[in-house]
């Protein structure tokens, strides 16, 4: 699911030990059940926040 910056998304990894790690350039990692959970849930424009 792609953010409103350009190559920056939230999705599912087959690497969770990596999640909340930073290993990416920006990306949000996620369980893969999880991502496909949001996924299903929410809509196009759905606002998202990040905090920590």
């Amino acid at each position: 699911m792609g953010l409103n910056y350009d190559a920056y998304g939230l999705h599912g990894t087959n690497a969770p030990w990596l999640i909340g790690k930073m290993v990416s350039n920006g990306c949000i990692r996620m369980h893969n059940a999880h991502a496909e959970e949001i996924f299903a849930l929410i809509n196009v424009g759905t606002p998202m926040y990040i905090r920590d």
